[in-house]
């Protein structure tokens, strides 16, 4: 489910709650763990295979398996333009979705991939990769790349920015028919019928 805090926010709002801390608006951004499945050298290659001219990337998030060699990636890479500002909360992530121009998430693999219905939500783009459940879960809404090929990953940026404002209310509508109601009374029914499937088998 998506919590109804991601939604969007008026856009001197959300930069005056980044600019506490040093965070920039209006970037590229990645939201989720720094470990290896989540393919941060590829989504920092693709982020400057598209040249964007002054536009950031902003990785939010903690290293996690894999993800420790990430500073000397952005360090002999980056070109001074990504930032790494580490894990936040809901008191700022919402603002941050909201102040992007696009969320890259081309991952190696996801079971879910929440992060692309918060952006969703919060009326931002999105980039996701081609396998795990990541386009599953964005259906047509999201731009899909090949993770491990910067040029594609460039390429579906570019169509993601040029997202008209009906696109991103239709997946701002696809990502709220997400909620935790619905999602109970899912799980609730998957319960059902493995009682009556447990039931029968006696």
């Amino acid at each position: 489910g998506v919590d109804p805090v991601f939604q969007p926010i008026e856009q001197s709002k959300a930069a005056e709650v980044l600019a506490v801390r040093g965070i920039p608006t209006e970037a590229i951004i990645y939201v989720g763990d720094l470990s290896h499945r989540k393919n941060i050298p590829g989504i920092v290659r693709g982020f400057l295979a598209a040249e964007l001219g002054d536009v950031p990337l902003v990785i939010a998030g903690e290293a996690s398996f894999g993800g420790t060699g990430l500073q000397e990636l952005i360090e002999s890479e980056g070109c001074g333009r990504v930032r790494l500002v580490g894990w936040l909360g809901d008191d700022v992530l919402p603002s941050l979705y909201s102040s992007a121009k696009a969320l890259l998430y081309c991952t190696h693999y996801e079971g879910f991939g929440l992060p692309v219905l918060e952006s969703m939500a919060s009326g931002t783009p999105v980039v996701v990769s081609s396998c795990g459940a990541a386009p599953e879960i964005g259906g047509d809404l999201a731009e899909c790349c090949d993770p491990d090929d910067p040029a594609s990953i460039a390429a579906a940026l570019h169509r993601a920015l040029g997202h008209d404002e009906s696109h991103r209310a239709e997946a701002r509508n696809h990502a709220l028919a997400f909620n935790w109601k619905s999602c109970a009374r899912q799980t609730v029914e998957v319960y059902r019928q493995a009682i009556e499937l447990a039931d029968g088998s006696h």
